[in-house]
């Protein structure tokens, strides 16, 4: 199985209440997510949450102030056609997501 070492699947801000898909795992591959780095734009509480597209989160950060950044650490894998969304509760959020990409 050959392998790119961190690939960028998605970075920039998401707006408070908001979602997105940020990225679709092509055919012929799978994606495993490693690493979340996010940071909260305002102040209060806010919450950034990540998930497989169709599935349960797998992340979820709790943060109370401006500049109150995070890093999440694991392995998540996605399979080809599954996409990963991200969400912000409270605050908008800037964001960088990364990990593997297998080719099977």
């Amino acid at each position: 199985m050959a392998f790119t070492y961190s690939v960028r699947f998605g970075a920039g801000t998401i707006a408070a209440g908001t979602a997105a898909s940020i990225y679709t795992v092509p055919v012929g591959n799978i994606a495993v997510v490693r690493c979340i780095a996010a940071i909260p734009l305002g102040t209060g509480a806010a919450n950034m949450l990540a998930a497989i597209v169709g599935f349960a989160n797998f992340m979820g950060e709790p943060t109370t102030t401006v500049n109150d950044g995070f890093v999440w650490q694991g392995r998540v894998v996605l399979n080809a056609g599954e996409s990963l969304q991200v969400q912000a509760i409270g605050q908008s959020f800037q964001y960088a997501v990364s990990g593997y990409l297998l080719a099977t």
